[in-house]
């Protein structure tokens, strides 16, 4: 009887911990969603400031992140996995930035068609690949199709990883094989969303190790709100970590 007591208060106050873990993920949330539009308030380039982060979407602190890289970095060649709200974003800064380029691997053309008709056309600038399953050291994994040969050998200075589907395993992992391929700039900034992931998480430990086998220096940070924001970039950038 003693027994089952204990138990099922160990079990109450796991469920309290997992509440408030829960409770304060919303409050950072909460508190990116407050500093994000106190700082694009203002702003030349960003006019239409309408965003719905959360769900699927990047969150308030990766829209914060991507918002200060182009306005004090200023990218010149952008590559975007998966179309979002993080597009909003990234239209307005080319339109403002016209030597800046970009490209964005997209899955669906339904949503590619409703988000150009509705938002802004970027469809010039989408590039469409079918999902396709591999395997990646022993596990199965959603990789876009040929997108190593679409990319036609360009060098990306700042890349969001937000897309494809999301694997259990080494999830979105051809970010690795972009710079097993040469196609990140010596000055660079990477973002991956949903780093709260296991698969995630275990891609980034392959990018660090890829990283340092060509003795490329790297800073890294995460930024928390109900999801988190995996940054990694040169040391030119290491500010960027900590914004």
């Amino acid at each position: 009887m003693l027994f089952k007591k204990h138990r099922a208060l160990i079990e109450n106050v796991e469920k309290t911990n997992d509440k408030l873990v829960e409770v304060n993920k919303k409050l950072d949330e909460i508190y990116w969603a407050n500093i994000f539009n106190n700082s694009i308030s203002g702003s030349k380039w960003l006019t239409y400031q309408s965003f719905n982060p959360g769900r699927w979407a990047a969150g308030y602190q990766m829209l914060y992140i991507i918002f200060r890289i182009y306005d004090t970095i200023k990218p010149k060649n952008i590559l975007e996995f998966g179309l979002g709200e993080s597009s909003k974003l990234l239209y307005q800064y080319h339109i403002s930035n016209q030597d800046a380029s970009y490209k964005i691997i997209e899955q669906d053309h339904n949503w590619l068609n409703f988000f150009s008709k509705s938002t802004f056309d970027v469809s010039s600038h989408t590039v469409l690949l079918d999902i396709e399953k591999r395997i990646i050291h022993g596990q199965e994994v959603n990789m876009y199709k040929g997108l190593i040969s679409k990319l036609e050998k360009e060098k990306f200075d700042f890349v969001i990883v937000d897309g494809p589907w999301g694997s259990n395993n080494y999830s979105r992992y051809q970010i690795v094989e972009l710079l097993e391929n040469n196609l990140i700039s010596e000055q660079f900034v990477i973002l991956i969303d949903d780093f709260e992931r296991i698969g995630e998480q275990e891609t980034v430990v392959k990018l660090k190790e890829l990283l340092n086998q060509k003795g490329i220096k790297y800073f890294e940070g995460v930024y928390s709100g109900i999801k988190q924001t995996y940054l990694i970039c040169s040391e030119n950038f290491k500010f960027v970590t900590s914004l």
